[in-house]
C-alpha cells in the first residue's frame, strides 16, 4: 500500500476513514499489532449498526480478546475530536518555525477553543516526552 501523499489542502479533502487508514499505515507498516499483548495477527470486525458508534470497524485480539482500534494508546484516544481535525492541526503546528498559540490552531482548522487548547497540550507534552527519551539516551 503506497503512503498518500500529505499537504494541507489534501489533508482537508480526507474522510474518517482515510484518516484512519493513514494512521494505521504510520503506526503499523506491517500490520495491526495489539497495544495490550503484541500479538500481531489480530482480525477485524465490521459493526452492522452505524448509529451505535462512529467507528465502523475495529480489530480484536486472537490472544487477549481485547478490542482495540488505532487511536488506542496515542494522543488521539479517548477524545471524540474528529481524526482530520487532529491531523489539520498537528500539520499546522508543524509547519510553523516558531510555533502557533491554540486561537490560531481555533480559526483555522474551525473547532472550538477549548478543543484547540486541548490538541495543542497532548501534542505539545507528546513531542516534549519523546524529546526527552532521546536526550537521555545519547
Amino acid at each position: 500500500m503506497a503512503k498518500p501523499r500529505v499537504s494541507y489542502s489534501n489533508l482537508l479533502r480526507w474522510t474518517e476513514k482515510d484518516c484512519r487508514t493513514y494512521l494505521e499505515h504510520i503506526r503499523w507498516p506491517d500490520g495491526p499489532v495489539c497495544p495490550k499483548c503484541g500479538v500481531t495477527e489480530p482480525y477485524r470486525i465490521t459493526r452492522k449498526s452505524r448509529t451505535k458508534n462512529k467507528i465502523s470497524s475495529l480489530y480484536k485480539c486472537r490472544a487477549c480478546k481485547r478490542q482495540f482500534t488505532v487511536t488506542v494508546g496515542t494522543i488521539f484516544e479517548g477524545s471524540k475530536i474528529p481524526l482530520k481535525k487532529w491531523l489539520a492541526a498537528i500539520y499546522i503546528m508543524c509547519a510553523f518555525k516558531r510555533g502557533i498559540s491554540a486561537y490560531d490552531i481555533h480559526v483555522q482548522t474551525r473547532i472550538t477553543y477549548k478543543s484547540a487548547w486541548f490538541i495543542c497540550h497532548r501534542v505539545r507534552e507528546a513531542l516534549r516526552t519523546e524529546g526527552t527519551a532521546i536526550e537521555t539516551e545519547a
